[in-house]
């Protein structure tokens, strides 16, 4: 239960314990017996009867008013234990994006644990409730209060504005700092992670305890796990890194009202799935590692920018990660980036078709697809493939889209192959290199194209 909950019972266990539309504790008396009694007559169930003994919960401690809405918005819940089944657990949840899922499953899968681990068949659980409601009182840490980031970014613009923060040259105080990105929560909070930056994750962490007096539980990195593990290697550039996990989250981002412990705002909470957290932690963590920065002369002075061409065998990631934490379906992200004019052309750059022919029944449709890698003819021309099924309009290919600029035509496809063969225009063909390509998660599990959700 929640801990204003237990602290209205542990008050005064014979009123109900839910709050006014206008913000103090209902009034009402409940007719049945106290509700501690109520309580320790609910016996254990299995995940089927959850949703059942919750409603058992809910008619045991609220009043006939408050029971009716509680009732009512259980209603609209039904779904998500419905499908409690389809996750066994935490480590199981990276394909699920419902995030009321999530929460549920991740907090039966604690409450689980700790109901196993202080299990205690001999003693009859009755005499004991009061002390033990006392003592998750003193453990349970305060509820946080969040509300929306205000952001200067425009978060509908997200692809640009990490576009300007990865060319904009290293701050005085980004060059020397290397450390690590670290992500925790707060014991019954779900599904709000704080991603922050230090020397010392567990220095930092013991800090954050005692300065806001919460028990705080890390999942990243593993400080406990093998020293000469990656993820336990210090980042250079430390702060650069934190700035690009906080702007590709930008979304997602909260601010703590104000913390119980210590009174302050603290602004670097986001609401999202731990697995996505680390996912994109991790995408820039090794972005960073390949050193993509360098120190140059410019105008006088030493400055550390990014590379050009990205050279080597260096991956460049998309700017936007595609897996994103959406309850409701949206258009894929794409990434619009100009690279012919911004740093080079790569395979798994975004190309665009030309639109159909005028009169047509295709003449407002195109199709995008992406580059592949250049290759060289038997007499000697180059061209760079691309998928034939993305282009079977008109043989014009353009960058990132239809409108900026036109990188090549089609003269030569290979349906049987699923392959055209794109000739590229001299600048197109004087900026693209294979020495740089787009990094892409592997697929988890094959699914029908009408199950996968947009943006999964």
């Amino acid at each position: 239960m929640p801990l204003e909950i237990i602290q209205h019972i542990m008050e005064d266990s014979s009123r109900c314990p839910a709050w006014t539309a206008k913000g103090p504790r209902c009034r009402n008396q409940l007719s049945t017996r106290p509700i501690i009694s109520s309580i320790g007559n609910l016996p254990s169930v299995e995940i089927s009867g959850l949703l059942s003994q919750i409603q058992s919960l809910i008619n045991s401690t609220l009043c006939s008013t408050h029971r009716r809405v509680a009732l009512r918005e259980i209603e609209g819940w039904k779904a998500d234990f419905a499908n409690l089944s389809t996750v066994q657990g935490p480590r199981d949840s990276s394909y699920v994006h419902d995030r009321r899922l999530l929460a549920i499953a991740s907090w039966i899968y604690l409450m689980s644990k700790d109901a196993a681990s202080q299990k205690d068949k001999s003693a009859s659980p009755l005499p004991k409730i009061k002390t033990e409601l006392e003592s998750k009182i003193k453990q349970i840490n305060p509820i946080q209060e969040f509300k929306p980031y205000v952001a200067t970014a425009r978060a509908e613009r997200l692809a640009e504005e990490i576009t300007k923060l990865v060319k904009r040259p290293l701050l005085p105080s980004e060059i020397n700092r290397a450390g690590f990105i670290y992500i925790f929560w707060q014991i019954g909070n779900f599904g709000y992670m704080k991603i922050g930056l230090s020397a010392d994750v567990g220095r930092r962490l013991k800090e954050w305890e005692k300065q806001c007096k919460k028990k705080i539980d890390v999942h990243f990195p593993d400080i406990n796990g093998d020293e000469d593990h990656e993820d336990l290697q210090k980042v250079p550039h430390i702060c650069r890194v934190e700035a690009l996990v906080h702007m590709e989250l930008l979304e997602y981002r909260r601010i703590e009202k104000k913390c119980p412990g210590c009174s302050r705002s603290h602004k670097e909470y986001f609401e999202i799935s731990k697995e996505i957290a680390i996912q994109v932690v991790r995408k820039w963590i090794g972005w960073m590692r390949s050193l993509p920065y360098e120190k140059r002369t410019i105008g006088g002075k030493d400055q550390w920018v990014l590379k050009i061409g990205c050279c080597g065998r260096m991956t460049r990631n998309r700017l936007v990660d595609p897996v994103q934490c959406m309850e409701n379906p949206k258009p894929l992200p794409q990434d619009y980036s100009n690279y012919l004019r911004r740093v080079c052309l790569t395979p798994g750059c975004r190309v665009e078709s030309g639109l159909g022919a005028p009169g047509s029944s295709n003449e407002s449709v195109n199709a995008a697809t992406t580059l592949g890698v250049k290759i060289r003819k038997a007499r000697g021309e180059e061209v760079v493939t691309v998928a034939h099924h993305g282009f079977l309009l008109l043989n014009e290919v353009h960058h990132p889209r239809v409108g900026e600029d036109m990188v090549g035509t089609v003269p030569d496809t290979r349906p049987e192959l699923d392959v055209a063969l794109v000739e590229l225009t001299p600048a197109a063909s004087a900026s693209f290199t294979n020495n740089c390509y787009f990094q892409a998660e592997p697929p988890r599990r094959l699914m029908l194209g009408e199950s996968i959700r947009a943006g999964s």
